[in-house]
């Protein structure tokens, strides 16, 4: 079977002080202008509208790499309609555009960046994708027939001094326009550090963690099914 990567977002929490959305736009896209070549967009937010509303959005021309930019939040996102990549053809483009995003929010804009996390949502295609869980995971003669089917598990572990909440979500749903089973599962790994600690990240310090979170997701999603 093949994972392959429908959507993935890389959300980076951090405090500064936005007084100039151009500006920051301009040094956002300075080092990745070949990546986000799309037309770059300003959004008229008032100062008291809600810090995780985004201010700027930087896109890619072929739509399927998007920033944006809030007061609370900046967040990579890869979205793919039709997939076609394995999260392994991404990680060097998301390592490298996640490293240089960072070193201007660290250095021109003196942010503090407290938490991380790393969510992609795979797409695999079996012929039955429902039978395939409940061999896995579920007591012979527990459930006969579901028309859909979830499993979702949470806990933590301990990365080097991180603590990381740890959720991955398996889930199967029936097509909206016909009684016949969906052949995609959809499996959504999530790894971020705890909301309770705040962390001091630099521009190492994120890297290694997307490096780290990335490359084990890579290790362990073929396991899950």
């Amino acid at each position: 079977m093949k994972y392959l990567i429908g959507n993935l977002n890389a959300s980076i929490s951090v405090s500064y002080i936005l007084s100039d959305k151009l500006e920051l736009a301009s040094s956002l896209l300075e080092p990745v202008k070949g990546i986000f070549n799309g037309e770059p967009i300003l959004l008229p937010i008032p100062d008291d509208a809600p810090p995780e509303i985004p201010r700027i959005i930087l896109t890619s021309k072929d739509g399927k790499l998007k920033c944006n930019v809030s007061k609370q939040y900046v967040e990579l996102i890869y979205i793919e309609d039709t997939p076609t990549k394995a999260l392994q053809e991404l990680r060097e483009q998301l390592l490298k555009v996640l490293g240089n995003i960072t070193k201007v929010m660290k250095s021109k804009f003196n942010s503090s960046i407290y938490r991380l996390g790393l969510v992609t949502r795979f797409i695999v295609f079996h012929d039955a994708p429902i039978e395939l869980i409940k061999e896995r995971y579920i007591k012979p003669g527990a459930i006969d027939y579901p028309r859909s089917l979830e499993l979702h598990v949470l806990d933590r572990m301990d990365w080097d001094n991180l603590m990381v909440n740890r959720w991955y979500r398996i889930s199967v749903h029936p097509k909206k326009k016909t009684d016949g089973e969906d052949k995609e599962i959809s499996i959504i790994f999530d790894i971020n550090t705890i909301p309770e600690k705040k962390y001091d990240f630099n521009v190492e310090s994120l890297v290694a963690f997307y490096d780290k979170a990335s490359g084990y997701i890579v290790s362990n999603v073929e396991t899950l099914l």
